[in-house]
């Protein structure tokens, strides 16, 4: 490629004022770029100018930015930072140079890049393409070179969103980038205090029902011998329902006991029933559906009754079959159903008296200051 000549650029029209420090820096920047121009730096060209850019956004700065671009063999950001320069071409200026030479790399390198829709959800979102920011790019169309490429967009409050794909020649690929909001952290509730000491008086343990009276809880530990010892049966027999057997929990598993015998056996007649009787409905529509197969064919239906004319034939023969079928498994369900309440019953007559823990426990306590009557037990 040959050399490219740049040039001092001034403000864009309606951009904002450089401060003079930004001016001189600019301007440095500008030579800077100049010179590795000259001598085929490519990168340093790009390095230079690209920052110039960022100081103040001129489009002859963006046109002779895309010309190191290309020499540097980054096509897709040479081909936007041209478009950028030609936008502000009028006619009249874009016959002239330095136009004439950004329409001319533009022109070849069109083979060189595909372009890229992009579409992004919030719009205000800013998007980066390989690293480096385009700002809000919704709606824009984009050159990029062809590889692999991978766009991001941020947006505060919003998680990122990337997509990362092969570009090839063929085709307008449109890129969409839909942010999803962050969550939320939950609101952490307080564990609630642990209470220490002894329990408050009058508090009944969970699965106790007990009455106390309010002077239980004025009686003070210095009493006599008679007093401590009636506290400690109270204490003790509010305390006992955790001691008591804990009833094993239902279920249909065989074991060891008259409840775990009858309870599996109760479960499986009522599994027997529940078969028969899908059975039984089974061979009822198989033989009605038969039955208007059969008049569909204009055969009375009438004629398979014994001692009809089509009384053997094979269809009417079928339909009996089935029909016989369907009154065994009414037969089986009637049984079952009958044996499965019997074992229901037993099963909840021996779940009621099997447990010691199911007979209620009363305690009685009494001290000079008061007295109580707990009732506890497993129901």
């Amino acid at each position: 490629m040959a050399a490219v000549g740049l040039t001092l650029i001034p403000a864009r029209a309606g951009a904002a004022a450089p401060t003079a420090e930004d001016r001189e820096r600019r301007t440095a920047l500008l030579r800077t770029g100049a010179d590795a121009a000259k001598a085929k730096d490519w990168k340093g060209c790009v390095d230079a100018l690209r920052e110039a850019l960022a100081l103040e956004d001129a489009a002859r700065t963006a046109g002779d930015l895309g010309l190191c671009e290309e020499g540097a063999g980054r096509f897709g950001d040479a081909m936007n930072h041209l478009r950028r320069a030609l936008a502000e071409a009028t006619p009249d200026v874009a016959k002239k140079e330095p136009w004439k030479s950004y329409r001319a790399a533009s022109d070849r390198l069109v083979s060189q890049v595909a372009f890229v829709v992009i579409t992004v959800h919030p719009t205000d979102a800013r998007v980066v393409l390989d690293g480096r920011p385009l700002g809000k790019a919704d709606g824009q169309i984009i050159a990029m070179s062809y590889g692999v490429h991978t766009l991001v967009a941020r947006k505060d409050g919003y998680e990122d969103a990337s997509d990362t794909r092969r570009v090839t020649p063929s085709g307008v690929p449109n890129i969409q980038l839909t942010l999803k909001p962050k969550a939320k952290p939950e609101a952490k509730t307080p564990a609630p205090a642990l209470l220490s000491g002894a329990p408050e008086a009058g508090a009944t343990p969970s699965g106790s029902a007990g009455v106390a009276s309010s002077a239980a809880a004025a009686a003070p530990s210095s009493t006599s011998a008679g007093s401590s010892t009636a506290s400690r049966s109270f204490t003790t027999a509010a305390a006992s329902p955790e001691d008591a057997p804990a009833r094993a929990p239902l279920s249909c598993l065989p074991a060891w006991s008259p409840r775990g015998v009858l309870l599996p056996l109760s479960c499986a007649g009522a599994a027997a029933v529940v078969a028969s009787g899908a059975t039984a409905l089974g061979f009822e529509v198989h033989a009605r559906s038969m039955q208007r197969a059969l008049e569909a064919r204009q055969f009375e239906v009438s004629r398979c009754a014994a001692g009809e004319p089509g009384d053997g034939s094979r269809d009417c023969k079928e339909i009996a079959a089935r029909f016989r079928q369907r009154d065994a498994a009414a037969d089986v369900l009637v049984g079952a159903a009958a044996a499965t309440g019997v074992l229901a019953l037993s099963a909840a007559l021996v779940t009621a008296l099997e447990s010691p823990g199911s007979r209620a426990t009363v305690t009685v306590a009494a001290s000079p200051s008061g007295g109580a009557i707990v009732v506890q037990g497993t129901w």
